[in-house]
């Protein structure tokens, strides 16, 4: 440690400079390094090249020779071992015979670089002369020897070595000067903070104006940052000195040796010296009677009620103090605070106190000297003293008894003085009675007080009623009790804990009131301080919530745009150039509406408003409709994506179907995005069962990446991905798990997960969702379908598995095989005939669409099964060939059990009924233009959303009115007769709330039909959809507009329409809703019943102002309606059931309107539900 000190000292003082320094020594360290690895390698390489070239050339050499020694021609082998020494790093060669004859041949070669000598000292020693034996048939006639050169072996070396120095030494400056300029640049601005700090510190500057203009962005947020805590830390302070500045005790702050840094207002009043004066003195000095000297360091365990004297301003003061240690962030003392405050008149009290006492004490004294002189001495002994004596034993008697009483009740008052503000007053209200501490409180000396009316006191702050509560308590002998606030002689207020309790008197009346008061003006400061933060925080988060909707509205309006135009260009005939490029625009528009909604679900998550509803709704059509809209992802990067429901869930169930389809779109969304083949399977099972609620599982698993161990419950963290390798690939902004996590807590389940990496994922959570007899409904299975043989024949196992669980379960007999030569193979053995096929369109070798026209071959005559295509990618077959090769049926994956049952039913023409009803929801059989044409009212003010709206509506074949705003589409609405209404919620003029609740106000006060409204706009924040709902409108869309869900909403309204009137029982849909035609006519009859005592139930408690009643009232009302799909009679059950939740009952209008729509539909009911016809 004392070596480090002076080796920091050496470091330069910038930031820039230090992280330069250090960048620099790294890169020299591993620069360094590298060459001398290199050139040890290069060292050793040289050493072995040469050794194998020395071998090699006197191989050749010796066998080149070996006949010119055997005949001793030694000029040969001279001119021999020059020609070989040419070119070599050889310095001599030489032959050396038996008989000690050589020739020898040396070469001076000439050296284009002079090594180092070091370098060829340590060549020299690691080279070593080339010895080669020549012998000829056995017989040895000489030694080769080969020398070599080690200057030449060590030139090249050296010209190698030098030119890989010269090149790192260049890599070296470069990489020095091109890092100086991205660090001057990011960090300079930290240096800049630095230097100065202290200005910040003090607030005496803004963070932001030590930031250079050309800042990164990284660094801007850093000093934003920075800015805020400063900022924070300021108002922190100020806050603090007000605090300290309000107080009446006096606050000195002290360093580690006593000395004053810091006096509040009220210190310098007590010790009489400006705050100027104190600071710098040690407070021995200024109380003496602390003791101690002003080297001596005060003690650091904390000690209270120390009474000292104290003389300031020529006045002796007795003050009661207390000091405390104040310790940093390391521990270290970093100082004092003492505390004081003025008790000099206590003191004085006191003192008159013991005087008082003391003259008692003397006049106890007399009276017993007057006691003993009372009889003469002679006369004393002769009445033996009995009388004196028992009148001394008497008196002492009765003065030890009043001494004793006293002293009780000197203590007494005394505790009660201490802790509480006493008076007593009379029945007129005249005080009688005033401790010590109620005249300090209340500002007047007790001679004051005696005698005047206690509502001198009164503060003005409460209200007659108050007053008069009490009076009316207190007078007729009980106790009460409260808080009141007083008001002193000098106009400051005090808050009181008061407990008053009468004395009766003899003629039973209160005759005196004895009122103890408590003091708790700090804490109602307390309170209101509270309450300020509170409203404050409340104020922020409403403004939180403001910018994040207006946030909203401002990028939704313009991704309307771009999404809804997008998609119109993309119906017209494109290029495949043009129309790749349109799909990436769109792709990347909803990526960014998604990250939006994700941003805007986890903002509601911090301010814990993330709520979930709970409506009754299909949850097997909820998860098809789910799935089928991520299918898109799944065939386009050619994946399988299944779904797998257990029979035995529900059908109709109460809860959130539009968080369920978020979770379900995070999870499968996620796994289509990190699988990039085999499949994705999605499986409901039923864990509980309830009377009214279900425990449901579900499963998301994919054949993936996978997510290692030890990540897999961060994952659920706010913007955390498994590591950041994945967000780079796949992008993403980390929050869709931790909304999905917190939506399954709120549906009252948990999430978790089991992964491998490399094998994929399986991603589990459970929700808890209401059920009821309706709920219980499972699909019906025909009676003709028990028994047929089904010839399943797909390449992915899982859907294979998945298929032939659902035919056995509904009775059918099914066999699976993997390849369509299997399926051939099987159709033409099998001793019974297949009757069904289900071939999946795309499997490797032959697709199912040329295995199904295979099966119509002549050899399969008489066996040839009605075939139904699965298809997962691909445009449909047309009409004409489906017809050729015996399709009968298509579905698209992923496949609902509802819509495979349905499609067998038609195949094999069982209960015809369910398949038309079945037939009509179909995928993949969405109708085309509806039949019925709606008169569109559409208020929009943005032109581009109006254009946009419009090209949809014609489009579809709908008539469109244009109004600019809210006004202009109420007039044109009085004007004109709509089918329905499209309204935007932000307009001019007036809003499309403001608009919406003035079309609903004519409408129940003419007794006019109801219009269905629509709102559509760019807030998609909770609190907006429930405004546009409570202001009466019947449904929601939040920008960018979905155009298929525009368009589901319209064929509805279209399909419902008829003559002027917009209430109907929509037959076909409720048929679906609850399977088949008995158990809605079940329904419609209980329904019948039961629903004049509901509306009588629903006046009544509207009547007795019971809010919580019309709610539960008009909330059953609203689910059995939209049982029936009575849409505008449970649009007004809602409207009822939202205004009641609010607190209102006067409803009168809204309940007439409901009650009109109810008989239409009663009368519905009667008189076409058993014919299956459409109501209206």
């Amino acid at each position: 440690m004392g070596v480090a000190r002076p080796l920091l000292g050496l470091l330069p003082k910038s930031l820039v400079a230090r992280v330069y320094a250090l960048y620099s020594a790294t890169l020299l360290t591993f620069v360094g390094v590298g060459l001398a690895l290199f050139y040890h390698y290069q060292f050793i390489q040289a050493i072995e090249d040469a050794q194998v070239a020395a071998g090699t050339l006197s191989e050749v050499v010796a066998q080149t020779v070996s006949d010119s020694v055997v005949i001793g021609d030694y000029d040969t082998v001279k001119r021999t071992l020059d020609k070989a020494m040419f070119g070599s790093r050889f310095e001599s060669a030489a032959y050396i015979d038996l008989r000690g004859g050589s020739v020898r041949v040396e070469r001076d070669l000439p050296l284009a670089v002079v090594p180092p000598a070091w370098l060829t000292e340590r060549i020299a020693a690691r080279l070593y002369e080339v010895n080669r034996n020549i012998s000829v048939g056995g017989r040895d006639y000489g030694i080769l020897r080969l020398t070599f050169d080690a200057d030449v072996v060590a030139a090249d070396l050296w010209v190698l070595l030098r030119a890989s120095l010269l090149g790192a030494l260049a890599s070296l400056i470069g990489g020095l000067v091109l890092i100086r300029i991205p660090l001057a640049r990011w960090l300079g601005n930290l240096d800049r903070l630095r230097q100065y700090e202290s200005e910040i510190e003090a607030g005496t500057m803004d963070v932001r104006q030590v930031l250079a203009d050309d800042a990164p962005i990284e660094i801007r947020r850093t000093f934003e940052l920075f800015n805020r805590a400063a900022t924070s830390l300021q108002q922190e302070r100020e806050q603090a000195a007000v605090t300290l500045a309000a107080i009446a005790d006096g606050v000195l702050t002290t360093d580690c040796e006593g000395s004053v840094v810091y006096a509040n207002p009220a210190a310098t009043r007590i010790f009489g010296e400006p705050e100027e004066s104190l600071r710098g003195r040690n407070v021995r000095d200024l109380l003496p009677a602390m003791g101690g000297s002003d080297g001596e360091a005060l003690p650091l365990a904390e000690w209270t009620a120390l009474r000292v004297d104290v003389h300031a301003d020529s006045k002796r003061m007795v003050l009661d103090t207390s000091l405390a240690p104040i310790f940093g962030r390391d521990t270290r003392l970093a100082g004092f605070v003492l505390a004081c405050r003025d008790v000099t008149k206590s003191f004085q009290l006191e003192e008159q106190l013991r005087v008082q006492l003391n003259a008692r004490e003397t006049a106890l004294n007399a009276l017993r000297d007057v006691l003993r002189g009372m009889l003469p001495a002679d006369q004393f002994a002769d009445t033996g003293g009995d009388d004196i004596e028992a009148v001394s034993r008497l008196i002492g008697t009765l003065v030890r008894e009043r001494e004793a009483s006293r002293r009780a009740l000197d203590n007494q008052q005394f505790a009660l003085d201490q802790h509480a503000i006493v008076s007593v007053t009379d029945r007129n209200g005249r005080i009688i009675y005033a401790n010590d501490r109620f005249s300090d409180i209340s500002g007047y000396s007790r001679e004051e007080l005696l005698g005047r009316d206690h509502r001198v006191l009164k503060s003005g702050l409460h209200p007659p009623e108050f007053y008069e509560n009490m009076w009316q308590a207190i007078s007729h002998g009980e106790v009460w009790r409260g808080e009141i606030c007083n008001r002193s002689k000098g106009g400051s207020l005090h808050w009181m804990r008061a407990t008053i309790v009468p004395f009766q008197g003899a003629d039973g009346r209160p005759e005196q009131y004895i009122a103890i008061r408590t003091d708790i003006t700090e804490r109602k400061k307390t309170e209101d301080a509270l309450q300020k933060a509170k409203e404050a925080a409340e104020l922020a988060n409403r403004a939180k919530s403001d910018f994040l909707a207006n946030m909203s509205h401002e990028i939704r309006t313009p991704m309307n745009a771009v999404i809804g135009m997008t998609e119109l260009v993309l119906d017209t005939e494109l290029s495949s150039e043009q129309r790749e490029h349109l799909n990436i625009v769109k792709s990347s528009a909803e990526s960014l509406l998604t990250v939006i909604n994700d941003i805007l679900d986890f903002s509601r998550i911090e301010a814990g408003k993330l709520s979930v509803e709970c409506v009754d709704f299909d949850f097997g059509r909820t998860l098809s409709d789910t799935l089928r809209g991520l299918a898109i992802d799944a065939r386009s990067k050619n994946l399988e994506l299944l779904s797998d429901i257990e029979s035995r869930m529900p059908r109709r169930v109460r809860g959130d179907p539009t968080r369920l389809r978020q979770i379900l779109v995070n999870l499968v969304g996620n796994a289509l995005k990190f699988t990039e083949r085999g499949e994705v399977v999605v499986r409901v099972r039923l864990l509980e069962r309830g009377a009214n609620q279900a425990l449901v599982q579900l499963s998301v698993a994919d054949t993936g990446i996978g997510i290692p161990r030890a990540k897999q419950e961060q994952i659920f963290d706010a913007f955390t991905q498994a590591d950041t390798s994945t967000t780079r690939k796949y992008g993403g902004t980390g929050l869709g798990l931790t909304i999905t996590r917190k939506l399954v807590q709120l549906m009252g389940g948990r999430i978790w997960l089991e992964s491998e990496p490399g094998k994929g994922s399986t991603f589990h959570f459970t929700v808890r969702l209401g059920t009821d007899a309706v709920g219980a409904v499972v699909s019906v299975v025909p009676a003709q379908l028990a028994g047929k043989r089904v010839l399943v024949v797909d390449d992915n196992a899982a859907n294979r598995e998945i298929l032939c669980a659902r035919l056995d379960e509904w009775g059918l007999q099914s066999t699976a095989v993997a390849a369509p030569e299997a399926a051939l193979e099987a159709a033409q053995s099998s001793p019974d005939r297949y009757e069904c096929a289900l071939l999946d369109a795309v499997m490797p070798g032959m697709d199912g669409y040329v295995l199904a026209e295979r099966m119509q071959a002549p050899e399969f005559d008489g066996r040839r099964p009605r075939i139904i295509v699965l298809s997962s990618a691909g445009p449909a077959l047309d009409a004409e060939r489906a017809a050729a090769s015996g399709i009968a049926e298509s579905l698209n994956k992923p496949i609902a059990a509802d819509e495979l049952l349905a499609a067998l039913c038609r195949v094999f023409e069982a209960d015809p009924m369910a398949a038309v009803a079945q037939g009509a929801a179909a995928p993949g059989r969405a109708a085309q233009k509806s039949d019925n044409t709606l008169d569109v009212l559409l208020v929009e003010d943005h032109p581009i959303n109006q254009k946009l709206a419009q090209s949809l509506l014609e489009k579809w074949g709908h008539r469109t009115t244009l109004a600019n705003n809210g006004r202009e589409g109420l007039e044109a609405w009085r004007t004109g007769r709509f089918d329905v209404v499209l309204m935007d919620m932000q307009m001019p003029v007036m809003s499309g709330i403001e608009a919406t609740q003035a079309i609903r106000q004519i409408e129940a006060a003419s007794g006019q039909g109801r219009v269905p409204i629509i709102a559509m706009t760019a807030n998609a924040m909770e609190s907006d959809r429930g405004a546009c709902l409570a202001a009466g409108m019947d449904d929601y869309l939040s920008k960018p507009i979905n155009a298929a869900e525009l368009k589901l909403r319209l064929d509805r309204l279209g399909a419902a329409k008829s003559g002027i009137t917009l209430s109907n029982f929509d037959y076909a849909q409720a048929l679906e809703n609850d399977v088949d035609q008995e158990i809605l006519e079940l329904i419609a009859d209980a329904f019948l019943d039961a629903y004049p005592a509901d509306l009588k139930q629903l006046r009544e408690a509207m009547a007795a102002g019971n809010s919580e009643t019309v709610m539960r009232t008009a909330h059953t009302l609203k689910g059995i309606l939209a049982q029936f799909e009575a849409r505008p009679a449970a649009a007004l059950a809602r409207d009822i059931e939202v205004r009641a939740r609010s607190g209102t009952v006067d409803l009168a209008l809204e309940v007439d309107q409901l009650e009109c729509e109810i008989e239409r539909l009663a009368s519905c009911l009667q008189k076409y539900c058993k014919a299956g016809a459409h109501c209206a």
